[in-house]
C-alpha cells in the first residue's frame, strides 16, 4: 500500500505547477499563489491518479497554514479521493504527517477518520503501520493514533482486505522482536493504546446488549459507513 501512495507522488504525465512547488516545499511561493485570483482554478488540478493538491501537501509535511489556506480557497478539497480511494487523511497518516496536520483535517471533517480506501483501510490502519515500521523513538506517532481513535474509536476493529485490524498490524511487527528492547516497548505502548479503545468499545456494547438486547447495528463502525469489519473475528481483538 505504501508503494501505491508513493507512486502517486511520482507517476505523472505532467505535473501541475502547484504540485511541483509542493514537492519542492516552496511554501512561500504557494502562499502567494493561494492569495491570487487564480487560486481556486489552480487548486482544482489533480495528477494522473486523481491526487489532489491537499493530499500531496499533507503527504509532504506542508505547514498547517498551507493546509488551511487550501481549504479556505477550495473547501471541497477536504472530500477529495484519489484513484486508490485514499483521502488526504489516509495519505497524511501513511506518510507520518504531524499531529497538527491530522487535527486540521479532522477539524474540517471528522468523518474522514471513518472513510475506507480501496484496501478497506481506515486512516488508523496507515497511522499504526507507519508508527510500527518507522522505528522512530523521538516520534512514535502515538499522539496521532490516539487522536484517530478518539475521532472514530470503532476503527480499531476494522478489518482491511487482508483481514487485519490496526491491532493486528502492530502485533505482526511486535512478535518479530525477541528481546525486551526499547523498540519492543515502543510497539507495546502502541498496542496498549489500541487495546484500551478496544476494551472501551466492548464494554460499551456489552452494557447496551445487557439492557437492550443484541443489535447488529452495534457493530457498525461509523454511522452508516459500510465496512466488512467484525470486531469479534479480529486476529487480535485486544480485549484479552
Amino acid at each position: 500500500r505504501m508503494d501505491n501512495i508513493t507512486a502517486t507522488f511520482t507517476r505523472r504525465e505532467k505535473n501541475p505547477h502547484i504540485f511541483t512547488l509542493i514537492e519542492n516545499r516552496n511554501w512561500k511561493k504557494i502562499r502567494k499563489i493561494l492569495k491570487s485570483t487564480k487560486a481556486f482554478r489552480i487548486t482544482e488540478e489533480t495528477d494522473a491518479s486523481n491526487l489532489s493538491c491537499l493530499g500531496l501537501a499533507t503527504g509532504h509535511e506542508a505547514p498547517v497554514d498551507i493546509l488551511e489556506a487550501l481549504l479556505q480557497v477550495n473547501p471541497p478539497l477536504i472530500d477529495s479521493i484519489d484513484s486508490f480511494g485514499a483521502t488526504s487523511l489516509h495519505i497524511g497518516c501513511l506518510n507520518g504527517a504531524s499531529l497538527e496536520s491530522i487535527q486540521t483535517l479532522l477539524g474540517k471533517s471528522p468523518k474522514l477518520a471513518c472513510q475506507l480506501d480501496h484496501d478497506n483501510r481506515a486512516p488508523l490502519h496507515h497511522a499504526v503501520e507507519y508508527a510500527a515500521q518507522s522505528g522512530n523513538m523521538q516520534n512514535p506517532y502515538t499522539e496521532v493514533i490516539q487522536a484517530l481513535c478518539m475521532a472514530a474509536p470503532r476503527m480499531v476493529h476494522c478489518l482491511d482486505k487482508a483481514d487485519d485490524t490496526p491491532i493486528d498490524l502492530v502485533q505482526v511487527v511486535k512478535v518479530q522482536i525477541t528481546d525486551k528492547s526499547k523498540e519492543y516497548y515502543r510497539l507495546d505502548y502502541i498496542y496498549k493504546i489500541l487495546q484500551r479503545f478496544s476494551i472501551q468499545i466492548y464494554s460499551e456494547d456489552k452494557a447496551k446488549w445487557e439492557t437492550e438486547g443484541y443489535d447488529q447495528d452495534t457493530h457498525s463502525l461509523c454511522g452508516n459507513i459500510s465496512t466488512n469489519s467484525k470486531s469479534t473475528n479480529s486476529k487480535s481483538s485486544g480485549t484479552s
